[in-house]
C-alpha cells in the first residue's frame, strides 16, 4: 500500500475521516486501513481527534489550519 497515495485520496475529499472510510476508500481490510492511518499518525501528518479507542475520527489538522489562517 502506498501511503502518499492514502493521504492525497483523503485530502482532496474531506479534511477528516475515520478508519472504516479509509478501509472502504481502498478496498482494504480494518487492520491495514488502521496501519495506514497510523503511520500518517506517527509522521504527524493526522491527527486523532476523539480521544476514544473506537470510532476514532482523524483529521489533518495542519491542513485546516492552513485553511482558517
Amino acid at each position: 500500500m502506498s501511503y502518499p497515495i492514502l493521504k492525497d485520496s483523503l485530502i482532496r475529499k474531506k479534511t477528516r475521516f475515520t478508519i472504516e472510510r479509509v478501509r472502504r476508500e481502498l478496498d482494504t481490510s480494518f487492520p491495514t486501513a488502521n496501519a495506514a492511518v497510523k503511520v500518517l499518525e506517527d509522521l504527524g501528518i493526522v491527527t486523532e481527534m476523539t480521544g476514544q479507542k473506537k470510532n476514532r475520527s482523524y483529521s489533518y489538522q495542519q491542513y485546516i489550519e492552513l485553511l482558517t489562517r
